[in-house]
């Protein structure tokens, strides 16, 4: 049987206790592809991001932090994250918030340090042209 996890992260389905307690299931699934499913899902509720920014697979831990939802918390945790792939990852987003792509560009992985300052830059850029265009 394949599970597809967005019919049960939908708005109005996950405040059914059923749902919620598959989610619950879900968020632990041995498929990661379920759980990056989750991580990505704009209405996963905060509780699950939560437990899903501790997962063992790096690209649900950057799945969470890039998530329109999470909280700046798990976005800040995940910013100092173990895995380079994931502090990568966070480094070439231009809607990181400034001060942690700012973090990310001193970073001791000089390819994240690098990619964080090229995202700095670009924005630095697209911010002159909207001024320009006024």
């Amino acid at each position: 049987m394949k599970i597809d996890a967005k019919q049960y992260t939908e708005p109005d389905t996950s405040k059914n206790e059923l749902a919620s307690g598959l989610l619950h299931r879900l968020c632990k699934h041995a498929d990661t592809k379920v759980r990056l499913h989750l991580a990505e899902n704009k209405h996963t509720p905060m509780e699950l991001l939560v437990v899903l920014s501790y997962d063992s697979n790096p690209s649900v831990r950057l799945a969470v932090a890039e998530n329109a939802s999470a909280h700046h918390c798990l976005i800040e945790r995940a910013v100092e994250d173990i895995c380079v792939d994931v502090r990568y990852g966070l480094a070439e987003n231009p809607h990181l918030p400034t001060h942690l792509l700012r973090k990310l560009a001193v970073d001791e992985n000089p390819y994240v340090a690098c990619r964080a300052e090229r995202t700095l830059a670009r924005v630095l850029r697209e911010c002159i042209a909207l001024q320009c265009s006024r």
